[in-house]
């Protein structure tokens, strides 16, 4: 099993073992496994007050909820081939966790810039984060900048088309049964996947290949539209969203900057697999850093 593969499983077998241990705690019996709390396992101020530093690692294996999770590993499938082939598989796993690692950091200095002393202490330092976001985010901040051509989202053989309209649709299809407006949510989160296929058709550049770039700007995009829908259908505040936008930016910010650090001091140049490109960011990457530092500043 190849490392990405790997990543997946182990993110779903920790979400497995979560519900097991909340659903135990429902029937009234004894957890069914120990040491399965949030506060054990997410990122919180609180938590790293009291020395548990293991939840930078755990708060990257596991998620909220199952569309959280799905999302997540799905972003991992898209972009693991490539970067894998880059990398290898030990680079590729410490990316992961170093650019989640960034992300939990950004998470909270920002927290302890929105708060004073008393309030921090108080309620801010007991608020949880938690999701491999960060270390998506990471891996294709990573991928823009390292290798910009990369073909993304090719898994199992599988046209990228396919790949990034199950990023779209599978997370808004599990939570259809929970919203009234569940079908006009599902129709808004897929719309950015339909845009790119149309605008992929326009130019004849066919729907099986998606560049590391492209697929960094798509998701950008997938990402805002949740948010859009929130606030159009469900009157949802863009600061109220429950998006970890600090996290993201971290993450992507670590990503990219240790693609740069590898590009300079040629870490991969006796790889044959090393493809580094000495072109830089480029337009497109550039204004995708900026929209998502506009959407970070934008929810406070």
């Amino acid at each position: 099993m190849v490392l990405w593969q790997s990543l997946v499983a182990a993110s779903v077998a920790f979400r497995a073992a979560r519900e097991r241990y909340k659903n135990s705690l429902k029937q009234g019996g004894p957890p069914a496994l120990v040491r399965l709390e949030s506060s054990e396992l997410h990122v919180s101020g609180s938590a790293l007050e009291e020395g548990h530093w293991w939840v930078l690692i755990t708060a990257t294996l596991d998620h909220a909820d199952r569309p959280h999770l799905i999302n997540n590993m799905i972003m991992v499938a898209c972009l693991g081939e490539p970067l894998e082939s880059l990398l290898g598989p030990w680079l590729l796993l410490v990316l992961y966790f170093f650019t989640g690692v960034v992300g939990w950091a950004a998470t909270l200095a920002d927290a302890r810039r929105k708060f004073d002393a008393e309030l921090w202490d108080c309620a801010a330092k007991f608020q949880t984060s938690v999701g491999s976001s960060p270390a998506t985010y990471g891996l294709a901040g990573f991928l823009a900048i390292a290798w910009p051509d990369a073909a993304c989202a090719q898994a199992f053989g599988l046209p990228a088309c396919l790949w990034l309209l199950a990023l779209c649709a599978c997370p808004a299809l599990v939570c259809l049964k929970r919203s009234k407006n569940g079908f006009k949510a599902f129709a808004g989160h897929c719309s950015p996947a339909f845009c790119w296929i149309a605008v992929k058709l326009l130019i004849g550049s066919g729907l099986s290949g998606c560049s590391a770039t492209e697929f960094f700007a798509f998701y950008l995009v997938h990402a805002s539209f949740g948010k859009i829908v929130n606030r159009v259908l469900f009157e949802v505040p863009f600061e109220h969203s429950a998006v970890d936008n600090a996290a993201h930016l971290g993450g992507t910010l670590g990503g990219a900057f240790t693609a740069w650090a590898s590009c300079q001091f040629s870490v991969m140049s006796s790889s044959p697999n090393a493809k580094w490109s000495e072109g830089g960011p480029g337009i497109l990457n550039a204004l995708c850093f900026a929209w998502l530092a506009l959407q970070c500043w934008l929810s406070g």
